[in-house]
């Protein structure tokens, strides 16, 4: 960038007065200054605005694997085996659920809730994630099954699928 100097002697060489000379040298300088200002600021605030959206983009994706993480178990993973638990019910002649299940891996409860006169294995299911097994505990003790999951388990992140198995 060109200094005063430099400009006073452009103006000078091409005829104007030392006076002159010196004001518009200082008028240029302030106003390459100025413009120079400008530009960084504007350069800064192109850099925060690109790396604001590139930790945004790291945010979500770092979510989306999360997410996926949690989802992928749940639906591939989890095998209705010999773990099924039946559950309690305040009403035998129609429960409401049928069976639950405890992922220990996952700290996942499972719950296949009935539909009245059709295949009990074809209910929806609820997936209650990160649950301590001390609540898995509690839950088979409990009377009713959906007042334990309306108390304690509604409290959990959770997914609602309606599955055909």
């Amino acid at each position: 960038m060109p200094t005063i100097k430099w400009y006073y002697d452009f103006y000078r060489a091409q005829g104007y007065s030392a006076t002159a000379s010196r004001s518009m040298a200082r008028r240029q300088r302030a106003e390459e200054v100025a413009r120079t200002a400008t530009q960084r600021e504007t350069y800064e605030q192109e850099y925060q605005r690109a790396k604001q959206a590139i930790a945004q983009e790291q945010a979500e994706q770092n979510a989306q694997d999360i997410d996926q993480a949690d989802h992928e178990y749940t639906y591939d993973y989890l095998v209705w085996t010999d773990a099924k638990v039946p559950t309690n019910t305040m009403f035998p002649h129609r429960p409401r659920s049928n069976y639950a299940h405890y992922d220990e891996p996952h700290q996942t409860i499972a719950i296949r809730w009935a539909r009245p006169s059709r295949n009990p294995e074809l209910g929806p299911v609820t997936y209650y994630r990160k649950v301590p097994r001390q609540v898995w505990e509690t839950m088979k003790e409990a009377d009713s099954t959906g007042q334990f999951v309306n108390r304690v388990l509604n409290f959990y992140d959770y997914d609602y699928r309606d599955e055909v198995r």
